[in-house]
């Protein structure tokens, strides 16, 4: 990790992302559903890893703010 850097909810919700169990699923869904559009890619690219590894480089403000709307 790089000096200075902070766990954010949007890390977090990522990491629960590649789980496999209950909670991973939902965060996976509620990606596909909330940042595909945002990247203009479907299903088989967030199933790919894809769009998570784009999100982790680019991290759009819309989806940040949707994970922190997700957490309230």
């Amino acid at each position: 990790m790089a000096a200075g850097h902070e766990t954010t909810d949007f890390d977090r919700a990522l990491h629960l992302a590649r789980c496999g169990d209950d909670q991973g699923r939902l965060v996976t869904g509620l990606l596909y559903q909330v940042a595909a559009p945002v990247f203009g890619e479907g299903r088989r690219a967030l199933q790919g890893g894809i769009l998570v590894r784009r999100m982790e480089a680019r991290r759009p403000i819309a989806v940040k703010r949707f994970f922190t709307r997700f957490r309230e």
